[in-house]
């Protein structure tokens, strides 16, 4: 997990801040975990794509459930 967010902080810093807007807030049955789901935007999926290409990288396939276009 600490390689994945120092990768993750590169990533960030790599890119100008984006308008984000929240399309709506989820629970997982049990109401132990809470997401928020992001309107997608072509800026977000390039940021998404550029994240997941480097974590494919560090640790192999990080799993087809988070390719960008693939959202909540």
């Amino acid at each position: 997990l600490t390689r994945w967010s120092s990768y993750l902080t590169k990533v960030a810093h790599a890119y100008d801040p984006i308008p984000l807007t929240l399309g709506s807030i989820g629970v997982f049955p049990h109401g132990e975990v809470y997401f928020l789901v992001p309107v997608v935007t072509d800026q977000l999926i390039k940021i998404h794509d550029s994240a997941l290409q480097g974590l494919a990288e560090e640790s192999g396939n990080p799993g087809e459930i988070y390719e960008p276009g693939k959202w909540v």
